[in-house]
């Protein structure tokens, strides 16, 4: 849905901010289950602005287990 907030927003040349959801094992940067490309989500976040989120391939894309692992979202989505 985020992702979606977003292409809206860039076809319309409008900034926003996005609460990204992560799992979160630590809650202060040292497991990484909450990485999203090179952002930490507890350290970094969790809120990104649209210059951040643009730079994020892995935004809308992938979603990490709560082992931390990155899948799709297509297996995330059908182990949930």
């Amino acid at each position: 849905m985020m992702k979606k907030v977003l292409e809206i927003c860039n076809k319309h040349n409008v900034e926003c901010e996005a609460s990204l959801e992560r799992y979160m094992g630590c809650g202060f940067g040292i497991c990484g289950k909450c990485m999203i490309n090179n952002k930490i989500v507890c350290i970094d976040g969790p809120i990104f602005n649209s210059k951040q989120l643009n730079k994020m391939t892995e935004f809308g894309n992938f979603a990490r287990l709560k082992s931390g692992r990155k899948v799709s979202l297509k297996e995330y989505h059908s182990r949930i």
